[in-house]
């Protein structure tokens, strides 16, 4: 190794493999904290409710709605255009509303919901 390597704190892999690395204070910290923090922003949303539209042809029949009535999941398309938006008016026969991301304005659907449900899990 040379000495800029050693100044910059390289270690060869035979060190590593000795266990010639120094000790750093706080470093078990971080990483608990590091692995805290990817776990939480990994984590899936929650299902709260699924919606299920009337069927006239169009490319979803689903809509995964979270805690704040948020789209998680469409399906069986179309996935990457709901997904994010905010849901209102969400009642059986209603055409729900949605607002948010690239939407200047709320934007009532054309088919209304025809069935809700919540999982098992939060019933």
């Amino acid at each position: 190794m040379t000495k800029r390597m050693a100044t910059l704190g390289w270690r060869t892999p035979w060190e590593e493999q000795e266990g010639h690395l120094p000790e750093l204070p706080g470093l078990a910290e971080l990483d608990t904290a590091g692995k805290e923090q990817a776990v939480s922003e990994t984590t899936e949303p929650k299902v709260r409710r699924t919606i299920r539209f009337e069927d006239h042809g169009q490319d979803f029949l689903e809509w995964d709605l979270d805690d704040q009535d948020c789209v998680i999941t469409a399906r069986p398309f179309q996935h990457s255009i709901w997904a994010g938006h905010q849901v209102s008016n969400v009642e059986v026969g209603e055409c729900p509303v949605i607002s948010g991301k690239e939407l200047e304005r709320p934007l009532t659907m054309n088919y209304a919901i025809v069935s809700i449900e919540t999982p098992a899990s939060d019933q």
